[in-house]
């Protein structure tokens, strides 16, 4: 039964591989012709080339060059290809040495934008050039760069806002806040299409937003994410003949930590996770019949540990926003004993040590951003515990768990 969760894994693992970095959508090339099919995902910056195949299971790929796209559309994103005026800057978005100045130098440029937001016949866009972002707002008159630099003046370095007058000037918002609301807005891509959305909605227009492409950074190959949860435990311990039998049910913290590894690192779909999870520890006093009703002691002392490989499967709601499920294997550490002892005489009728067990687990979860909130479930365990004591008491005794966590974790990278 192991081997065959394991092969399950390893084939879901290549499957994903295989296929999940091939997004569905269409092209319009510079002739106009439209042609449907799978992009291969390309990160941040739109390569040269692009990979496409007609069909998703098709080997064969063609090469898109991104000099003959005039639309590009891959799932819920929007690319679109337009002349421009913009003055292009050095990285960080600071002035070329030679156009150190407030004044803005804009030169034509031809290149295809990113669709942001589409509303009462406007839209906003954004380019990226580098490490730089531009944004464009596009009228009926015409589309224009929304303008931000950095220049350096007496050696410090000086933002030019002018993007703040051009919102100001065209696309004014009625609030007795306005003032503090442009002051606010920052040259960044959730801030302006906030701004416009909230312009949209004042006016009662009708709005189309687009996400940008999801271009997750090569770090995001890996997300390292501390979790504390809260677990409820139960448990139970018997012998053949029931001779001895106790049972508990406990809740308390748990600290765990989640290393995950992106088959994809463009965007969201799989992972394999190794996770270890520390359950603090349980010291548990009860009491059960042995000749005459609670003549005898029962002490679980456990410290619990879990090393887990896991599998997850993300299904996208939002952007940003996922549902996902887990199946793992893992081993299950415990340390500690099983002390019953005889009330009257004080005397000890054995002591169970513990030990790892190789089991299974089940979850899923909630992803916003890098806030992950999860449920995993270990099924009842049962493992045979050999008694330490005289030949009295050496008989073979069962011991069954199950344990279920429920935690919050955040991606720290």
């Amino acid at each position: 039964m192991k081997l065959k969760v394991t092969m399950v894994f390893l084939l879901m693992g290549l499957n994903t591989i295989a296929q999940s970095t091939f997004r569905e959508g269409h092209f319009i090339n510079s002739e106009k012709v439209k042609k449907k099919g799978y992009f291969m995902s390309f990160g941040t910056n739109i390569p040269n080339e692009i990979k496409f195949k007609e069909q998703q299971n098709s080997k064969e790929t063609i090469l898109i060059k991104r000099s003959i796209l005039s639309e590009l559309h891959i799932e819920d994103t929007k690319f679109i290809r337009k002349d421009v005026a913009i003055e292009v800057l050095d990285d960080n978005m600071l002035a070329q040495k030679e156009n150190n100045s407030i004044v803005f130098r804009l030169n034509s440029k031809n290149v295809l934008l990113t669709v942001l937001l589409e509303f009462n016949g406007n839209t906003l866009y954004s380019y990226q050039d580098h490490n730089n972002i531009y944004f464009f707002i596009e009228t009926k008159a015409g589309i224009e760069f929304l303008k931000y630099k950095k220049i350096i003046k007496n050696n410090k370095q000086i933002k030019v806002n002018d993007y703040r007058k051009q919102l100001l000037g065209r696309f004014k918002i009625i609030d007795a806040k306005n003032e503090g609301i442009i002051g606010g807005i920052k040259y960044k891509e959730d801030d302006l299409v906030n701004y416009f959305l909230k312009y949209a909605k004042q006016n009662n227009f009708s709005y189309t937003k687009y996400n940008s492409y999801e271009a997750r950074k090569f770090k995001d190959a890996i997300n390292i994410t501390p979790k504390i949860g809260y677990y409820f435990s139960s448990q139970s311990t018997n012998t053949n003949n029931n001779n001895f039998a106790s049972s508990f049910q406990v809740s308390q913290i748990s600290l765990g930590l989640d290393v995950e590894f992106f088959f994809n690192t463009v965007f969201k779909k799989s992972s394999i996770i190794l996770s270890y999870l520390h359950y603090t520890e349980i010291d548990n006093t009860g009491v059960f019949s042995f000749g005459t009703p609670n003549d005898s002691e029962v002490i679980n002392t456990i410290k619990m540990s879990d090393l887990n490989l896991k599998y997850r499967q993300y299904f996208r709601l939002f952007h940003n926003q996922y549902l996902y499920a887990n199946m793992g294997v893992l081993i299950h550490n415990t340390s500690g004993k099983i002390r019953y002892t005889f009330i009257p005489t004080n005397a000890n009728i054995t002591d169970l040590e513990y030990g790892s067990k190789l089991t299974f687990s089940l979850g899923f979860g909630y992803n916003f951003k890098n806030i992950y909130l999860d449920l995993n479930y270990l099924p009842k365990m049962s493992w045979d515990l050999v008694s330490s004591n005289s030949s009295a008491t050496r008989e073979t005794w069962q011991n069954s768990r199950s344990l279920l966590n429920l935690s919050i974790g955040y991606s720290i990278f």
